[in-house]
Formats: structure tokens, C-alpha cells, sequence
């Protein structure tokens, strides 16, 4: 049950048995506000005050669990979708994902202020905040729950998403000043200890990370590293997916594509898995020469 169907199925009940909000609210001991919010669909009750409405009414039909799980459900969308509003970084998406997460987060959860704050300092950036002081108040947020860590030591922590966030905002802002050293130690060690990490959320962001770090080694002109970079990113997400299963299906469309008589369609999978092949022991090759440097 979402929170406007609660605050229709409270009015319901409230009107049922002749009560005004007034009433309703000196019976289980709120404000007049708490029950026109709850009422006008804007928030879901506390657990205490909700059994305290079982009691009011007789056969209230819903169970908390029913209640906090939907709000669960509603907080995590809502996390979800400031952490990629911070990733893209746009003024007004941040914006508007910003209003939806402080509506509602539990302002007393550390975890949830560093997602606001950081989604909030991030639109800050985009509004003329310095480089400097931008990255002082990332490293002061991700503090509140633990020191920032020296850099040879992030890729052998376990890093929740924010926190994985904050550092490549951190490493970003470095590039934007041309300070590519710094930003290319940040982030190759959020890519050793994303691909490291034990959740698919971390392997993916990870995948996008390597991108930025090998472009910048292509425009530093650091080529080798760039091949390692771009090999090693191959490599792990060739452990992370059934590329034996990929290469049967296309085989198997090939097939399909001949008995159909689409004789294109046949051709340019063919072609593709040769390509392929080709494109793999160049690399291997590459990477082997690479190694003797």
C-alpha cells in the first residue's frame, strides 16, 4: 500500500466512526498536521503510531509490514535515482531528485546525509562552486561515517556506492584542473576495487570508471598503460558473462538466418565471429608485448 492509499484508507475510517482530524489526533496523541499529511498522502506513519490507530479503529485491514515495505520500495527508487542524477551531474534532474530524496530519507541516517549532501554539492559545482572548496567538503562528508582513506589503501576497502561516488567526484575534480596524476591514482584504484567488489552494481559502475581513466591515459599519451587498462576491463567482464553462451546463440542465429535462406543475415555473423577472433589474438599478441616493455 503506497502512502496515498493509506491516507485515503485513514480519512475512510476517521469519517466511519464521526471523527474530525482534530479528534483523531488528541485520540492517538499527534498533531493536527501529523494526521492532515498522513491524510493528504505526504508521508507514511511511524510503526507506534500506527498500532495506535489499530487500536482507534477495530479491523484498520492493513498490517505495518504492508506499509513500510511499499515505503522501502519507494525510499530505494528514490536512492537509486539521485545516485545516477549525481553521475550525470545535470542541474535539473539534480534538482528535482534532490527534493524527492529529502522527502524521504531519516535525516539521523549518516549514509542518507552523504547522498544528499553529495547530490547537493555536486549541483553546487555546476553553480560556480570552487574546485577547492568542493573537494574540502567531499572529503569532510565521506568523513562523517569514516576517515578518507590514503590512496593505496582504496583498493582494499569494501566501499558502499556513495562512497564510491565521493572518491570519483573527487578523482573528476582533480582532472578538471589538470591535476591528471592525482586523478588517474584515484581512479585506478576505484577500478582494482570495483572489479574486486562483491556486488554487480560496483562491477558495472566499475566498467564506466575504466572508460574515463583510459581516455585519460590516451590523452596524457601514456598508450601503454591505456592497452593494459582497456585489456584488463576485457578481462573482467569476460569473467562476468557467459561469452561461450553469446558466441553458441549467434552460431545457432547463423544457422537459423541459413534455413530461412537470408543469406546476408548468415554473412555478416560469420563475418563478425572472424573479426572477433582475429580482433582477440591481436590483442593477446598486444598484451603480450606490452608485458615485455
Amino acid at each position: 500500500m503506497d502512502k496515498k492509499r493509506f491516507g485515503s484508507h485513514l480519512a475512510y475510517f476517521r469519517k466511519k466512526n464521526g471523527m474530525t482530524q482534530m479528534q483523531l489526533a488528541e485520540r492517538v496523541n499527534c498533531s493536527l498536521s501529523t494526521i492532515s499529511r498522513l491524510e493528504s498522502g505526504l508521508e507514511i506513519p511511524k510503526l507506534q503510531l500506527f498500532e495506535k490507530f489499530n487500536k482507534v479503529f477495530e479491523g484498520f485491514g492493513i498490517t505495518y509490514e504492508e506499509l513500510s515495505m511499499e515505503e522501502i520500495f519507494e525510499f530505494q527508487r528514490a536512492k537509486e535515482e539521485l545516485l545516477i542524477a549525481i553521475q550525470n551531474g545535470r542541474a535539473e534532474e539534480l534538482d528535482r531528485k534532490l527534493m524527492r530524496f529529502k522527502e524521504l530519507m531519516d535525516e539521523e541516517d549518516l549514509e542518507h546525509k552523504q547522498y544528499y549532501v553529495l547530490g547537493y554539492l555536486v549541483y553546487m559545482r555546476k553553480n560556480g562552486m570552487t574546485i577547492e572548496e568542493f573537494l574540502d567538503r567531499i572529503t569532510a562528508l565521506f568523513e562523517i561515517r569514516r576517515k578518507l582513506p590514503k590512496l593505496h589503501e582504496i583498493s582494499e576497502l569494501k566501499l558502499s556506492r556513495i562512497e564510491y561516488m565521493m572518491i570519483y567526484k573527487m578523482g573528476l575534480a582533480h582532472m578538471s584542473v589538470g591535476n591528471d596524476k592525482q586523478a588517474m591514482e584515484y581512479i585506478k584504484e576505484l577500478i582494482i576495487c570495483g572489479f574486486g567488489g562483491d556486488t554487480e552494481y560496483l562491477k558495472n559502475r566499475t566498467k564506466d570508471v575504466a572508460t574515463s581513466y583510459a581516455q585519460m591515459l590516451i590523452r596524457n599519451n601514456q598508450f601503454v598503460e591505456a592497452e593494459k587498462c582497456i585489456n584488463y576491463v576485457m578481462e573482467r567482464i569476460a569473467e562476468n558473462t557467459d561469452t561461450r553462451l553469446f558466441f553458441q546463440s549467434l552460431i545457432l542465429q547463423e544457422k537459423l538466418f541459413v534455413a530461412r535462406g537470408d543469406v546476408e543475415g548468415a554473412k555478416l555473423i560469420k563475418d563478425f565471429i572472424e573479426v572477433a577472433e582475429r580482433l582477440v589474438n591481436y590483442m593477446q599478441h598486444k598484451a603480450v608485448k606490452a608485458c615485455d616493455l
